[in-house]
């Protein structure tokens, strides 16, 4: 959970900020009776957005980082609120070049700190700096949202998660409870967050050695040949032949095929 929040609390405010957050919580925790892990995302979201007042939100996660060579893909997605046109539309501003400036950019000194971190627009740009910008003015115009909250969690370098939210224009924007609640939700429950072995169950696993699981693992949490050689003091051709037998087991040819296969059911 962040621990760098610009705001202090009273004493009294922080007694009702944990009695929010420990009702929040409870509530949240409830949809585990869900044994479908994507309905009980659907679910977690849709509830989270009325909480919230949210218009629009999804939950994802994906690999890559802005200050990367990879782009910054989701590989699983569940989104709530608009249309399809309009989520459409949404992810194809969200894939502008300066979605980064004002999206993604801003995090990353906080990141450098936390695995984990929860921010409104407000935090970052004052009213007038975001009504300026070219992206929002696109994302207005295209959607109808404007004032956004994320809680963004890398688990490794290059694998994160996060759970957005959105409202339209005329709206006031997210506040610091709202950040602080969403922080402890996103920390506190385990399929909010992104987990390569969460996607490896067991039935899945069968045939495959012990060195070929890790491997698996590696490769899913998104490490290169080279780095998933050195973590296990093998040779990169080792690793090859590794990946060979796994790609043969789950009837796959990339690692980009077998990645997607996997993330999408964590």
């Amino acid at each position: 959970m962040n621990r760098d929040l610009h705001f202090l609390p009273t004493k009294i405010e922080l007694i009702d900020w944990v009695e929010t957050c420990k009702k929040f919580m409870t509530q949240l925790i409830e949809f585990e009776s869900e044994p479908d892990l994507s309905k009980r995302r659907e679910r977690a979201i849709e509830w989270i957005c009325r909480e919230f007042d949210a218009d629009f939100g999804f939950w994802s996660w994906g690999q890559g980082h802005p200050e990367g060579e990879e782009v910054v893909m989701p590989i699983a997605m569940v989104p709530w609120g608009m249309d399809e046109q309009k989520r459409a539309n949404f992810f194809r501003i969200g894939m502008r070049p300066e979605a980064n400036e004002w999206f993604r950019f801003p995090f990353l000194p906080l990141l450098t700190r936390n695995p984990q971190v929860c921010r409104a627009c407000s935090h970052f740009w004052t009213k007038e700096q975001w009504e300026a910008n070219s992206l929002r003015k696109h994302l207005l115009h295209d959607t109808g949202l404007d004032q956004w909250m994320t809680c963004i969690r890398y688990s490794n370098p290059q694998l994160w998660s996060c759970v957005s939210l959105f409202r339209k224009t005329n709206k006031p924007h997210f506040s610091d409870l709202q950040c602080l609640i969403l922080d402890v939700a996103c920390a506190g429950i385990s399929w909010l967050q992104s987990d390569a072995k969460r996607a490896c169950n067991d039935t899945s696993i069968v045939g495959l050695s012990p060195r070929n699981t890790e491997v698996l693992y590696l490769l899913l949490d998104g490490q290169s040949r080279k780095e998933i050689a050195t973590l296990l003091g093998l040779t990169t051709h080792v690793v090859n032949d590794c990946l060979k037998q796994i790609y043969s087991h789950f009837g796959t040819t990339s690692a980009t095929e077998l990645t997607a296969l996997f993330l999408k059911r964590a």
